[in-house]
């Protein structure tokens, strides 16, 4: 199991280093129990309740860019594979004994079997 975690700024920490002890730890369990159990902050200190609100907007920020980037590397991933189905033009060759033919046919043949590098 993943463990869960978010990301602690340094602006975080100035924050709680301008509260009181008893302000501070509050303030950490609350968040913590808010972003590790989905238990909703209260308090009726000003300071801390809008300590809270600045640091709970940016956590959704960092959530919402990580959502976004996952999402972009999905999408990605998607294209990389799609890309790598090419369009194989196939040149017909009407002449028997053809050099241009012969080569033509080594060539696709070894795509084939995966060993184009090994024989282009």
């Amino acid at each position: 199991m993943k463990e869960k975690s978010f990301k602690f700024r340094e602006s975080f920490g100035r924050a709680i280093k301008a509260m009181d002890d008893k302000q501070a730890g509050r303030f950490i369990k609350g968040l913590c129990d808010n972003v590790f159990a989905n238990k909703y902050f209260d308090s009726n200190d000003v300071a801390l309740k809008s300590t809270y609100i600045l640091v709970k907007t940016a956590l959704e920020a960092d959530e919402r860019d990580r959502e976004n980037g996952r999402k972009g590397g999905i999408m990605s991933a998607e294209q990389r594979k799609t890309e790598g189905i090419g369009i194989r033009v196939v040149a017909q060759v009407r002449e028997q004994n053809c050099p241009v033919g012969d080569f033509l046919k080594n060539v696709l043949s070894a795509e084939d079997t995966g060993d184009a590098h090994d024989k282009a």
